[in-house]
């Protein structure tokens, strides 16, 4: 019978594997705290029947006869007054409510939000500490 002969392993020295580290960090780093910073929506505004000036970011709230007139506000310009979004109407009688987000669409929206990113910026740089200690 033959002896399997075992190759010996590259070996990586401890401070290219620390410069690695370190380097993977910062890239983590600035994709946890700089893409949701720049993600910032579009803050639209328009103005209705009475001459009242709307600031919303979502345009689907925005009255069907406005949309065309809505304009598109830079988000440094724009007012920082917060007006609750009202909630949503009830189904008339006979009508099936709207269906609720699964969870995989309520996770999705989650994991893309600012706290959801920087949640899994923080595991990942665990799982790499983790992998790399000694």
């Amino acid at each position: 019978m033959r002896s399997a002969r075992r190759r010996p392993s590259p070996t990586v020295s401890r401070p290219a594997v620390q410069a690695f580290v370190c380097c993977l960090v910062w890239v983590v780093a600035c994709l946890v705290f700089v893409v949701p910073a720049s993600s910032a929506g579009v803050i639209y505004k328009y103005e209705d029947e009475q001459g009242i000036t709307h600031y919303t970011d979502r345009r689907d709230l925005i009255p069907e006869k406005f949309r065309s007139k809505a304009q598109v506000v830079d988000s440094a310009k724009a007012p920082v007054t917060v007006v609750p979004t009202p909630p949503p109407l009830p189904p008339a009688p006979g009508e099936k409510p709207p269906p609720s987000p699964s969870w995989l669409d309520q996770f999705t929206q989650f994991a893309s939000s600012g706290p959801g990113l920087t949640i899994a910026g923080v595991l990942l740089l665990v799982l790499v500490w983790r992998f790399f200690r000694n």
